[in-house]
């Protein structure tokens, strides 16, 4: 069979603060016609950065890049749009289903930006939506589906313009189980139709459903991309078998070098691995180039941010888990500044230390947040925040991680109202099912819509990744990836106030 996809040598490069980060060092690639492919890796590999190169999303620093047989890799704007809108679906893992149309006009939205006429783009959407399932939800809009009925219909807008290459960035990664093998069975049965299906997904088990961890997925698989480099707190070898009996080795190291990752290919092209947990001495050379770099840190971190004049501090018992602090104020206050936004949120579990007056320096706002989360901007329905300010308020007074702290909104907490969330069982937001005890929500002085659309600016944790199970935010149209993290954000904030 014929490659659709030729990677070779792909490169990657990112500047930042002065120095170049290698997002990817060198992929060499080859996905052949009609094949099931994963792109397996833990967080911080580098898989969502290859799929949007391999998605013509973004362009490599360097590198080729065939699809199709034709160079696609230095292409401009206009020119990638056109290849993306003829050949490759996308289902991302946040759905970015547009929350004020219909699940129809969703799917036809493909079809738009080719020029299709409305009656024959109505008819083809219609067509999609029945081949998942959903015929009879096509006038409903996204707020009003399930989890997995919104990835359906993000699967039937991948297919409306009949792409021969599907793209799937962890579909089933935030639907319970059975939503899951329902959604796995669709893509099974596209395979079938000799689509070429590419996952992409996390390395491991933990933190997975069954149908969704490695073992799981090679099985379903024809070819396993393993990306090894990351951030993974397990720490385990073993070889499974792919969809045609051929052997995969997974192999996971663990966190703070538990261990080192060794992969040998021998003469006969098999392929072991072995996990090193003991090294003989420090290479001199290594432990050169590693003093250097983290003298150039340190240096970084101890750079001056501004001066305060009091304390910001989280409060007793970590208060910023189910109530206000003025630490919470400044850092929501400092989001909502530097990203334009109406609201901004943050999770109380992010905030791990306080500010003391005096000089504030980079390494005191890392002590703030040591996650350095990534901020992004989203287009969220007054209905959406109530929700989430609901399942914020659920364990009050307790202590909550996901205890929400917000800039650009005010409301308040009827204590005596128990709390009606309903949850999966994963400790998901599925639905309010009773009376709300989160009272008189404002959005800058004037009381919510729940129809309404805000610019809504916080951590892709929460707002996408439906982070301390805030899944109500999740299908929210990501309107900005800023780059940014909270830890700049508040060093903005912080020298311009």
């Amino acid at each position: 069979m014929k490659h659709v996809i030729e990677l070779k040598d792909i490169k990657k490069i990112y500047h930042i603060g002065g120095e170049d980060f290698a997002a990817l060092a060198g992929i060499t690639l080859n996905i052949e016609e009609g094949e099931f492919a994963a792109l397996m890796g833990p967080s911080g590999s580098g898989k969502s950065t290859l799929m949007n190169i391999l998605g013509c999303l973004d362009r490599p620093t360097s590198g080729s890049y065939k699809l199709g047989g034709k160079e696609v890799a230095h292409l401009g704007d206009d020119e990638l749009a056109v290849v993306r809108n003829q050949h490759i679906g996308f289902v991302f893992q946040n759905f970015n289903l547009l929350s004020r149309i219909s699940a129809l006009d969703n799917v036809a939205l493909p079809l738009v930006y080719a020029g299709v006429g409305r009656r024959e783009r109505t008819e083809r959407a219609m067509e999609k939506l029945k081949s998942v399932g959903l015929e009879t939800w096509a006038h409903h809009k996204p707020n009003e589906l399930s989890g997995g009925q919104r990835q359906r219909v993000a699967i039937a807008r991948a297919l409306v313009n009949n792409p021969h290459i599907i793209m799937a960035d962890e579909p089933p990664g935030n639907l319970d189980t059975k939503s899951t093998k329902d959604i796995m069975r669709l893509f099974e049965a596209l395979h079938e139709e000799h689509k070429t299906i590419i996952l992409v997904t996390h390395l491991g088990q933990n933190g997975s459903l069954p149908v969704w961890t490695s073992e799981a997925l090679a099985a379903h698989t024809q070819k396993v991309a393993a990306i090894i480099d990351g951030h993974s707190h397990e720490q385990y070898e073993r070889l499974v078998k792919n969809r045609k009996g051929q052997p995969v080795l997974i192999a996971q190291t663990g966190t703070k070098f538990q261990s080192v990752g060794k992969l040998v290919i021998d003469d006969y092209g098999h392929v072991r691995g072995e996990l090193v947990t003991q090294l003989d001495g420090a290479d001199a050379a290594t432990e050169a180039v590693v003093q250097r770099k983290m003298a150039v840190v340190r240096e970084q971190l101890q750079q001056p941010v501004a001066t305060l004049p009091v304390d910001f501090v989280t409060e007793g018992q970590r208060r910023v888990r189910n109530g206000e602090t003025n630490l919470a104020d400044l850092a929501v206050d400092a989001i909502r500044y530097r990203l334009h936004t109406d609201v901004a949120l943050l999770n109380g579990g992010s905030f791990r230390a306080p500010l003391s007056a005096g000089i504030v320096t980079y390494e005191s706002l890392y002590r703030v947040f040591p996650f350095s989360n990534q901020l992004v901007v989203c287009s969220v329905t007054g209905q959406q925040l109530l929700d989430a300010l609901e399942m914020g308020a659920s364990r009050y007074p307790q202590e909550f991680g996901g205890f929400l702290q917000v800039s650009g909104l005010t409301y308040r907490i009827d204590p005596a109202i128990p709390s009606s969330v309903v949850l999966d069982d994963k400790g998901r937001f599925v639905k309010v099912a009773g009376p709300r005890r989160v009272k008189d929500v404002q959005v800058n002085g004037k009381a919510i819509e729940a129809d309404e659309d805000y610019r809504v600016g916080g951590t892709a944790y929460v707002l996408q990744n439906g982070g301390d199970g805030q899944t109500s935010l999740q299908g929210s149209l990501l309107l900005e990836d800023t780059g940014l993290s909270d830890v700049e954000a508040l060093a903005d904030y912080l020298r311009h106030q």
